[in-house]
């Protein structure tokens, strides 16, 4: 264990999880790479010559690759400052609209969305381990699962894929719900949908911002996946990995 709680344990109903870096995880080596102007790049559109060719004939990989990156960078921007989640396939849209198209395109920035979540998907790493730790769980918890994600529809497949669905009561993710952490909303309402006072769940995440700061802020409590050592609060404690979970629940409380 890479951390230990700093207040006597808490009698807690409900846990919620964050998904990515914490449940499963993006191995970036399984992200599919191309040359580009000689220079080996990721590039997760399959197609993506011909879905440009369609609407944007004059317009090269690099510069679409481009201009993809600047959009991306502006739009980080928009959901730090505001918390408000941008759909994927607007990425896309935004990037074709800043070389010239037209609404016209929309289709295909769509598709280019999708290709771009089936990548993804298939670079998805999930330990064997997590099902089980899940259904060790709710047994004695209610479980939700409360995500930052672009796109809903992958997310939940994604949990279908790998069993940990049907653990959880609810689910919440950025792009259905449309804020995001570490905005209190999408924390409080995974509580309302558990019917759980926000006192007495425990957030557990990998990102300090969205889901220590965010849940704590909320009024739930929070533990922090991280492998560091650098002082959790306001998160109870920091574990190195979240299978040491129900060992962190187990421990006896302070006298």
């Amino acid at each position: 264990m890479a951390g230990s709680s700093v207040t006597d344990a808490h009698n807690h109903e409900a846990i919620l999880f964050d998904l990515f870096g914490t449940l499963v995880s993006i191995d970036v080596q399984r992200l599919p790479r191309r040359l580009i102007e000689g220079r080996e790049q990721i590039v997760t559109i399959h197609g993506l010559d011909e879905l440009l060719a369609e609407v944007m004939p004059g317009v090269g990989i690099a510069e679409f690759l481009a201009a993809l990156l600047a959009v991306s960078r502006e739009i980080e921007t928009c959901k730090r400052r505001d918390h408000r989640e941008i759909p994927s396939r607007e990425r896309f849209r935004r990037a074709l609209a800043r070389l010239g198209a037209d609404d016209g395109s929309n289709p295909i920035a769509d598709e280019m969305s999708r290709r771009h979540m089936a990548a993804l998907s298939d670079a998805v790493v999930c330990p064997p381990d997590r099902r089980e730790l899940l259904a060790s769980l709710e047994c004695r918890y209610r479980l939700g699962l409360v995500s930052n994600f672009d796109d809903g529809l992958t997310a939940r497949r994604l949990l279908k894929r790998h069993r940990m669905e049907r653990c959880f009561a609810t689910i919440r993710i950025s792009d259905d719900f449309g804020r995001r952490k570490p905005d209190a909303a999408i924390f409080l309402r995974a509580c309302r949908d558990l019917d759980v006072a926000p006192c007495r769940a425990l957030h557990v995440g990998d990102s300090y911002l969205e889901d220590v700061c965010g849940a704590t802020q909320a009024g739930l409590d929070a533990v922090w996946i991280d492998d560091g050592e650098d002082d959790p609060a306001p998160a109870l404690a920091r574990l190195d990995d979240v299978r040491k979970l129900p060992q962190w629940l187990a421990r006896p409380a302070s006298p």
